[in-house]
């Protein structure tokens, strides 16, 4: 499903407590793929969050966009899913400390799984 990002912004304009965007592609004015954190900026009080990733969808720059982002100070849940090579785990290691309180569910490749093992064994994090 494609929708505007205007019609994006009407639907979340008011407060959601959840976001579940799986197959759903938002575009700009222009035809143009509205990123994540483009989309997470409009639901900052948001408590569950679930994004799927289109297939091919570039992953280099997402970690670090979402880092930028003020806090979600009511964020309990977050899933994503179809993480695919190219996904910074330590960049978003970062987003997940700014946003302590989360349990976050990741769904990914079996290179990224691998990325995450050397991750892990960086910052002493066990299960």
């Amino acid at each position: 499903m494609t929708i505007p990002f205007s019609a994006y912004k009407k639907l979340t304009g008011n407060k959601i407590s959840c976001l579940r965007l799986n197959d759903v592609i938002v575009n700009d004015e222009n035809g143009i793929k509205v990123g994540i954190d483009k989309l997470w900026k409009e639901v900052k009080n948001v408590e569950d969050l679930r994004y799927t990733f289109t297939d091919n969808e570039p992953m280099h720059e997402i970690a670090q966009k979402l880092v930028e982002l003020a806090p979600f100070p009511n964020l309990d849940t977050l899933d994503l899913k179809n993480i695919q090579d190219g996904f910074d785990l330590q960049a978003f290691y970062q987003f997940l400390m700014k946003n302590a309180k989360v349990a976050c569910t990741l769904s990914y490749s079996w290179e990224s799984w691998m990325q995450m093992k050397e991750i892990r064994k960086k910052f002493k994090i066990s299960y």
